[in-house]
């Protein structure tokens, strides 16, 4: 499993939005500063203990899950054409896990399973997996995109998975 740390994700949400290392990000003003400051700028949390992490095993997994009729899931919304495709990822991870406290409302989606040879391996957009499944004995990931409801099914798209598009 691969692991990245704060500055990581933060650095890869900079790119996500289209930022360039040649762009500030204020990382100038962070060599200033003390390592509890540079750990409280980031977001830092406290680590946690290896006797706090729990494994799931696999054969605990339902052989698929498809949120997208998960009455929380918030409906596709279009980020038009200003590269935010990062922040509306993020927001639809944040409002599922609050609304499964409290509900939503159900969506409808069409079928088809993606798998495009000649994807472009640079290509820097954020989408969320909802889902997974199998169809026709194709297993594949249910991803949600941020380009409206009127993109491929109803905002969705299946992908292939278990295998690498860019080899």
């Amino acid at each position: 499993m691969t692991k990245f740390t704060l500055a990581a994700v933060f650095m890869m949400l900079a790119l996500a939005a289209g930022l360039h290392a040649s762009d500030d990000l204020e990382v100038a003003r962070q060599e200033y500063l003390t390592e509890e400051e540079k750990q409280r700028y980031m977001g830092a949390f406290k680590p946690v203990r290896s006797d706090e992490v729990r494994e799931i095993s696999s054969r605990a997994l339902p052989t698929s899950i498809d949120y997208r009729t998960d009455s929380c899931l918030p409906p596709v919304r279009n980020q038009g054409g200003c590269g935010s495709c990062w922040a509306f990822s993020a927001t639809t991870v944040v409002e599922f896990g609050k609304c499964k406290k409290s509900g939503g409302s159900a969506r409808d989606f069409r079928s088809g399973v993606f798998n495009d040879a000649n994807c472009v391996a640079n290509n820097a957009h954020a989408m969320n997996v909802v889902g997974y499944g199998n169809l026709n004995g194709v297993d594949y990931w249910v991803v949600r995109n941020s380009w409206s409801a009127g993109w491929e099914a109803a905002g969705y798209v299946l992908v292939e998975r278990g295998v690498d598009l860019h080899d």
